[in-house]
């Protein structure tokens, strides 16, 4: 088993940074991102479409 005082500081102070880190804040974080950008990207694809059809229909 390993004790503490075997581990290298640097260890130590990374293993305390990150055990405080909030994993689930920071996936949901992440994946409201994505599908903030994936909506934004859908809805600009379809506007483009509607108005290349009315462009069309006006030629």
């Amino acid at each position: 088993m390993i004790t503490t005082p075997d581990l290298p500081q640097w260890l130590i102070e990374v293993i305390t940074k990150y055990s405080s880190f909030d994993i689930e804040f920071f996936l949901r974080e992440i994946f409201e991102e994505t599908y903030q950008l994936y909506c934004d990207d859908g809805h600009t694809k379809w506007k483009l479409h509607l108005l290349d059809n009315i462009i069309g229909y006006l030629k």
